[in-house]
């Protein structure tokens, strides 16, 4: 089924789920997420790649920690164990990444390019 299909459908069986699809040729998920934040009419913003590494059925357990302990920005793991969603390149290339990231920063991070995250909106203004 088409995307857009998809978002129509989810839009009319929940009020507040609104989308814009943007018509410019190149492609910019920066550019995306911004427009989105931008036409948002909530306090709280959940970013989330489409390319389903994150399962949505996590969402309502990530609405619930992120209500109980009210933090300004809570980011959200993938499990490399599962591979959702990543083809094997991207699966090692993500865990080098991991390695270089904890190398150079002497942090211990387990996803430091996760594409799902909810924060404050004022965050961004």
């Amino acid at each position: 089924m088409e995307v857009k299909k998809i978002l129509h459908s989810l839009s009319k069986k929940f009020k507040n789920i609104n989308f814009h699809i943007r018509k410019e040729k190149k492609k910019d998920l920066s550019a995306s997420i911004i427009l989105g934040i931008k036409k948002s009419k909530y306090n709280s913003i959940v970013v989330m790649d489409g390319d389903l590494q994150h399962d949505p059925k996590y969402l309502p357990n990530i609405f619930d920690i992120y209500n109980k302990n009210k933090p300004d920005f809570l980011i959200c793991v993938r499990d490399f164990k599962k591979r959702r969603g990543l083809s094997i390149l991207r699966y090692f290339a993500s865990l080098a990444l991991i390695l270089v990231v904890n190398t150079l920063l002497h942090k211990k991070t387990s996803d430091p390019m996760s594409g799902f995250f909810i924060f404050k909106k004022k965050l961004f203004y």
